[in-house]
């Protein structure tokens, strides 16, 4: 997804959320399922009512699968340690985080998984105070 395109869907959700209660409505609820956001900038995105629902199907899914692990993830998510960009390092991704809190982790790297893209928008050093991406994850 181009970053033009995905300036396109957040404006037009910011019109959805800003009339959505009005006689007419105006611009269209944001869905991010199936966008790619590697090196999107969310930070002043208002992602409030956008449809995740298949983002965080696949979150909890995986996250069933690594139950022990899942304080330790969103410790991390708290902390600003995770670079969606990447597998392994101080800071890694969501499948990068959980295998830095067990070696034998069973959910596997897939960087088409609907967790591991909205991952992507979430830098080092983002917590919930300074990204929506990683507020969002964490509650």
């Amino acid at each position: 997804m181009e970053i033009a395109q995905l300036k396109a869907i957040l404006e037009n959700h910011t019109n959805w959320l800003r009339t959505r209660w009005a006689k007419n409505v105006e611009g269209v609820r944001a869905d991010l399922s199936y966008a790619n956001l590697n090196g999107a900038d969310l930070s002043g995105a208002n992602l409030s009512g956008a449809n995740l629902i298949s983002i965080f199907g696949d979150l909890i899914a995986k996250c069933f699968l690594q139950p022990k692990e899942v304080a330790g993830l969103r410790q991390f998510l708290i902390e600003g340690k995770v670079d969606g960009s990447v597998y392994e390092g101080e800071c890694a991704c969501f499948v990068g985080s959980l295998r830095k809190l067990d070696q034998s982790c069973k959910v596997q790297a897939d960087s088409d998984s609907f967790v591991e893209r909205w991952f992507l928008a979430i830098k080092p050093g983002d917590t919930p105070q300074n990204s929506q991406v990683v507020a969002i994850t964490v509650k």
